[in-house]
């Protein structure tokens, strides 16, 4: 992370869906992307950036520290699942404010929710056959 601005995750299932749009302007006077979650979570953890900051490579350098001891990493979704522990993790480094969380359709849109001039459709929650379909369909329509 030391050699470049952002650093960002992006779940396997999530599809960049307008490959003009400028990412930029979302990062404008922000540490951090994070969008709501569709249920309960405090933010969904399919695409995220972190700019690079002392406070932020301290906050991901624990969270690595955490999972490389965890005993089930057969799945995303073992030991409670990544989306856990990122949240965990930024809560426990004080650097979570809900107020900075983006909403969920501006970046990392719910696959239900796309529309046309989506930016990032996470295609979550469904079979593997079923996303597979409906991603190559929504590929394919892309410019």
């Amino acid at each position: 992370m030391q050699h470049h601005d952002w650093v960002f995750w992006l779940d396997a299932d999530v599809l960049v869906t307008d490959l003009q749009r400028r990412l930029e302007p979302m990062l404008k006077n922000k540490d951090y992307l994070l969008a709501h979650d569709v249920g309960g979570w405090k933010f969904n953890s399919g695409v995220m950036g972190f700019r690079s900051t002392a406070q932020n490579r301290e906050m991901l350098r624990r969270l690595m520290a955490d999972i490389t001891v965890l005993a089930d990493k057969s799945s995303v979704y073992a030991s409670n699942g990544d989306q856990f522990y990122f949240i965990r993790a930024m809560e426990r480094a004080l650097l979570l404010d809900e107020q900075a969380i983006t909403d969920l359709v501006s970046i990392n849109t719910p696959w239900m929710l796309r529309r046309p001039d989506s930016f990032v459709v996470h295609y979550y929650g469904m079979w593997p056959e079923m996303r597979a379909m409906l991603m190559a369909h929504d590929n394919a329509l892309l410019p």
